[in-house]
């Protein structure tokens, strides 16, 4: 819901500057550059976090360790990898 709202909020600056900049309004033209901004950070920034589900190669080994992500609520298992000591943590399946 947020995410929807802070979008709609970038895309009225967005309009809002375009119309600044087709009618020689200087002092509404920087909200297009804000609304562009804040538009491509929300989106992006979903790309960004999104969290790996299964490793892709067998080198990664279940641990006994369980716990449940604050976030999504999903109970999580840690992988690890003996050759790098890298851990990973995916949702049960």
């Amino acid at each position: 819901m947020l995410r929807v709202g802070t979008i709609a909020v970038a895309l009225v600056l967005v309009a809002l500057g375009a119309s600044g900049h087709l009618l020689h309004r200087p002092a509404l033209q920087p909200l297009l550059w804000i609304g562009i901004v804040v538009a491509l950070a929300v989106i992006l920034e979903r790309w960004r976090y999104t969290r790996a589900e299964q490793p892709r190669d067998n080198a990664w080994e279940p641990t006994n360790e369980r716990f449940v992500d604050p976030g999504s609520g999903k109970v999580m298992i840690v992988l690890y990898n003996p050759k790098t000591g890298d851990r990973r943590y995916v949702t049960q399946p």
